[in-house]
C-alpha cells in the first residue's frame, strides 16, 4: 500500500468517525430497553430496585398478600347457581383501589370450559369482602376456581373503615308469593354515617350447608336502627342465617 492511499484512508476515517459515533449512540438509544418498574434494575430515579420515584412506593414490596378463601356454591331448583368467595386484606394502612375477579370452571380433564366476565371492586385496609356471582348456569363442571387479579400500582395508603354495624332479630318466613323472605334489624353503633353499605345474606340448612344467597344495599346514620327485608328467589329451607356487611361503591 502506497503512502498516498494510506493518507486517503486516514482522512476518510477521520471524516467518518463522527458519523459512526453519532450512529452508534443513536442505535444504542434506539435498541436500549425503556426503563420500567419491573426490569429489576434501579434506574429512572427509583429509590430502590423497581420502587420509589416514578414506581410504586417501596413499602408495597413488604405488604402481605391478599388472602383468598375457597369458592362455595349454591344450587337452586331451576338448575341455576350462586357462587361466592371471601377475600381479606391483612394490611393495616394500605388498600387496593381496584381488584378484578372472575370464576373459571374446569372439566374432569382440567380444561377450562367456562369463565365469567371480570368484575371489579376495591378493598380497604383490614377489610374482608364476600364476592358473589348470582344466577349462573355453567355447563357441567368438575371444579371452579376464583381468579383474582391485583395490580401493584393499585395500592393506596389510607385508613381502615370500621363498619361497626350489628344485625339482630332475624326472622325467616314465607312471603305472599310462597317464596322465602328474611326481615332483620341493623344498628349502627359507630359515630359515622354510611351512605352505601352492602349486606350479604346467606341462608343455611340444619347441616350448615348454604341454601340461598341474596344482597341488599342501604344507607344508615350514626346511632340509627333500621329494619331491612330481603327476598330469596325460591322457597328455601332456612335454619340459620349469616349477615355480612361490607363497603360498596
Amino acid at each position: 500500500m502506497n503512502e498516498r492511499l494510506k493518507k486517503q484512508i486516514f482522512y476518510f476515517l477521520i471524516f467518518l468517525s463522527p458519523v459512526l459515533i453519532f450512529g452508534g449512540v443513536y442505535l444504542y438509544k434506539f435498541f436500549k430497553p425503556t426503563p420500567t418498574c419491573f426490569d429489576k434494575i434501579r434506574n429512572q430515579g427509583e429509590l430502590d430496585v423497581d420502587c420509589g420515584g416514578p414506581c410504586p412506593p417501596c413499602e408495597i414490596k413488604n405488604l402481605q398478600p391478599i388472602i383468598k378463601y375457597p369458592v362455595r356454591d349454591i344450587l337452586y331448583p331451576d338448575g341455576s347457581y350462586d357462587f361466592y368467595f371471601k377475600v381479606f386484606n391483612p394490611n393495616e394502612n394500605w388498600g387496593l383501589k381496584e381488584i378484578g375477579y372472575s370464576l373459571i370452571f374446569y372439566n374432569e380433564e382440567n380444561k377450562i370450559i367456562y369463565q365469567t366476565e371480570k368484575f371489579k371492586t376495591f378493598l380497604n385496609p383490614k377489610e374482608a369482602k364476600i364476592l358473589t356471582f348470582q344466577n349462573l348456569k355453567p355447563p357441567n363442571f368438575f371444579k371452579v376456581e376464583a381468579n383474582l387479579e391485583i395490580n401493584d400500582f393499585n395500592w393506596i395508603q389510607t385508613k381502615p373503615i370500621n363498619l361497626d354495624l350489628i344485625s339482630y332479630s332475624p326472622k325467616i318466613f314465607e312471603n305472599n308469593l310462597g317464596l322465602t323472605s328474611l326481615k332483620f334489624d341493623v344498628y349502627n353503633r359507630s359515630s359515622f354515617d354510611f351512605s352505601n353499605v352492602e349486606a350479604i345474606i346467606i341462608l343455611y340448612d340444619s347441616f350448615k350447608q348454604p341454601t340461598g344467597l341474596t344482597k341488599i344495599n342501604f344507607s344508615i346514620k350514626s346511632e340509627e336502627v333500621k329494619t331491612l327485608e330481603v327476598n330469596f328467589p325460591f322457597k328455601l329451607t332456612g335454619y340459620s342465617v349469616e349477615i355480612f356487611f361490607q363497603t360498596s361503591q
